[in-house]
């Protein structure tokens, strides 16, 4: 693949360059004088978002609409869509806390071929391999076939994307390969694994009555419900599996009643624009990988 460079043009002959190789891009916003291009105040995910409807979904290989994306966005960074459309997983770590849990993940004994590898705009790493021959979920804190918990380390597979070289990112530093040569090395065998290896036995939670919600468990709800309402458009389904996720761990940690988690999840997810049938299945794979890992209120 093409190193990065500068000027915008760069951009749009990268994004064919990658389209060539069979990897599905599509433009996000971009950063211009410090600022993200959509101009909010408070953006949320500078240099990140979306500029097309369907965010991801309208991920292409067509060399006419990149070409046309661009000259409409002159500005806009470059994403790439991962899993199945490209051919492509990638484990995103995000100094600091990244780091420390790339390193608990080695000293555990899970072995990390060398692949291609991007240093990203915040200083972190994206690690890329090939997707395995079926499909396989996005997750954040965690990665499939590990019963750790990694802060600062997500999974970038079917339905979601990575900001590729050589956008820009908001601290004014590009992406840009480490290998330019680097080949794409198999998904790691744990990885691809479909359940989670647990590593340690997760304490036995205090009892609470069936079917209730702790005050503890109603705050942590109400958080997460919070988070998923300021989503951005093309964020808006990782939010979601992400605070399934983590709620699944309190409703196995006996903090919260499942049923009423599911229909607050689905009701605010609903009036954010996702579709029923992606809620569902969103909602489902969340809570079910929470549900390994309980958690509950801390012991005082």
């Amino acid at each position: 693949m093409r190193s990065s460079g500068r000027g915008d043009k760069v951009k749009l002959r990268t994004a064919l360059d990658y389209a060539a190789h069979g990897w599905a891009v599509f433009p996000v916003q971009g950063i211009s004088g410090g600022r993200c291009c959509c101009r909010m105040d408070e953006c949320s995910s500078p240099g990140k978002h979306p500029l097309t409807r369907r965010g991801v979904k309208d991920a292409t290989i067509g060399s006419e609409v990149i070409a046309a994306w661009w000259r409409r966005w002159p500005n806009a960074n470059l994403a790439l869509a991962t899993g199945g459309a490209s051919g492509v997983v990638v484990i995103d770590v995000d100094p600091p806390r990244g780091e420390l849990s790339l390193s608990r993940l080695v000293e555990a004994g899970f072995e990390l071929p060398d692949t291609a590898a991007v240093r990203t705009g915040s200083g972190g790493g994206h690690l890329y391999y090939l997707a395995p021959g079926f499909p396989l979920g996005n997750s954040a804190g965690r990665l499939p076939g590990v019963g750790l918990e990694l802060p600062g380390i997500d999974l970038r597979a079917d339905g979601g994307y990575v900001v590729a070289p050589p956008s820009v990112h908001i601290a004014g530093s590009r992406y840009e390969w480490i290998d330019v040569e680097a080949g794409l090395a198999p998904a790691p065998a744990w990885l691809v694994q479909t359940e989670q290896i647990p590593t340690t036995a997760p304490a036995s939670p205090p009892r609470v009555t069936p079917g209730s919600n702790s005050p503890y468990g109603l705050a942590a709800l109400s958080g997460e419900l919070e988070e998923l309402d300021g989503a951005p458009v093309g964020a808006r389904n990782h939010t979601l599996n992400r605070c399934a996720f983590r709620l699944g761990r309190l409703v196995a940690g006996g903090e919260l009643n499942e049923v009423e988690v599911v229909q607050a999840l689905r009701t605010r997810a609903l009036s954010r624009g996702l579709s029923a049938r992606e809620i569902k299945r969103t909602i489902s794979s969340g809570l079910a990988a929470g549900r390994r890992l309980p958690r509950c209120r801390p012991r005082s």
